[in-house]
């Protein structure tokens, strides 16, 4: 996928919005959609290739998607998701994670919460400054967001209790089809990565700071996008063909989820991870399984134990309980 500004596919969207549905749409009403001349039209629908959108054109009748596409209803999202201070929602943007991050730090409201989703990002990453792949209107890229001045103590554990919500608001949505996580980020059904979640922090971390929750689900993952993924990957499209559900559209979804993270983020400094702690554990994929932990340059086996209370990992290695805290940590299986 090339390169495109979001100033660009802003200026797509009446066009995007029109095709959205999947129908044949003449050249004239597209044309009347952009404010611009039926020959135009032609031009404009070459851009949507450089957002991975495949356009074709039915002669003598007008132009479609080959496929429709999911859009998130600003509208819907706004309303039902009143209770968060701010929330904000892109057609195109770098990175949730860093839109957040930039709002927190401008202290406008050392009480508000935020949240930032979009149609894709051009700049998406995951954890370990890896890139996230995050094509348009074809998964779910979030960040919540919030400030603190109780440090950042309290919130230890804080990403293995996002991936039991989000498993959760799944579960309920699709059933306990086989959702599992992976120490210490990764959301994973039948071995093959679904999601993943990245926690930022700014600020003084024992007092004052900022938090940014980003979340990436797979929700129909374009299988172009998808061959440049270096794992096994799946995504709810599947998994609810798979299981004979309806597949909740990426509102819905991002509705749940989000008043998911607000009420976590509220509850958590005095709950802890330690109320998540079993949850956690009984979706551990690693759990009783033989490892390899990564360091750098150095290189752990053992058997893993599932995590404390503060949410670090537990292994044992050699006959001894060694613990391992989050950062630059790997975690795979060993074959």
């Amino acid at each position: 996928m090339s390169e495109i500004s979001n100033q660009t596919v802003d200026g797509l969207m009446p066009l995007i919005q029109l095709l959205a549905d999947g129908g044949v749409h003449s050249g004239e009403d597209l044309g009347a959609a952009m404010g611009i001349s039926r020959a135009a039209v032609w031009k404009q629908l070459k851009k949507l290739e450089s957002i991975g959108l495949q356009v074709e054109s039915v002669k003598g009748v007008g132009h479609r998607l080959v496929k429709a596409i999911d859009l998130l209803d600003h509208h819907a999202l706004q309303g039902a998701l009143s209770g968060i201070a701010g929330v904000s929602i892109f057609n195109s943007i770098d990175s949730t994670n860093a839109h957040v991050g930039q709002v927190l730090r401008a202290g406008l409201d050392a009480s508000a919460t935020f949240l930032c989703a979009a149609e894709m990002q051009t700049a998406g990453r995951g954890r370990r400054g890896r890139a996230w792949v995050s094509p348009f209107a074809g998964n779910l890229y979030f960040s919540y967001g919030f400030t603190t001045a109780r440090g950042v103590a309290c919130y230890e554990g804080l990403s293995l209790a996002v991936g039991v919500e989000i498993v959760g608001v799944l579960t309920r949505l699709l059933g306990d089809v086989g959702f599992s996580l992976k120490w210490p980020n990764d959301i994973l059904f039948d071995g093959r990565k679904l999601g993943g979640i990245l926690i930022e922090v700014d600020g003084d971390f024992a007092g004052a700071c900022n938090l940014v929750v980003g979340v990436g689900i797979n929700h129909h993952m374009p299988a172009d996008d998808g061959a440049v993924i270096d794992q096994p990957w799946v995504d709810l499209q599947q998994i609810a063909r798979s299981a004979g559900q309806v597949l909740p559209s990426r509102t819905v979804l991002l509705v749940e989820f989000a008043k998911a993270l607000a009420k976590l983020a509220e509850v958590y400094p005095e709950a802890g991870f330690k109320s998540y702690r079993q949850a956690w554990q009984n979706l551990d994929c690693h759990r009783d399984q033989p490892v390899s932990v990564h360091t750098g340059v150095t290189t752990t086996q053992g058997i893993a134990l599932g995590v404390d209370d503060q949410g670090a990992l537990r292994l044992l290695a050699d006959g001894e309980e060694q613990i391992f805290s989050g950062g630059e940590v790997s975690l795979r299986s060993s074959e």
